[in-house]
């Protein structure tokens, strides 16, 4: 499951890859900078809203 969920969704969430990702592929994984994950939250926040917002909107037009 980190290999399929973890692999995109660790980040987004937590700002790094899952331990075990990162103990089995080691240094082939990039790591991300403490700027890129301050980035890459802020993301996730205006995902979430979006994502809200599209289902809002599609409660209002059924």
């Amino acid at each position: 499951m980190d290999f399929e969920w973890g692999w995109s969704m660790d980040p987004l969430v937590y700002g790094d890859y899952p331990k075990i990702m990162k103990e089995i592929v080691r240094d082939r994984l990039p790591s991300f900078t403490d700027e890129e994950k301050k980035m890459v939250l802020k993301n996730l926040m205006i995902l979430s809203e979006s994502i809200l917002t599209q289902i809002a909107m599609l409660k209002t037009f059924q």
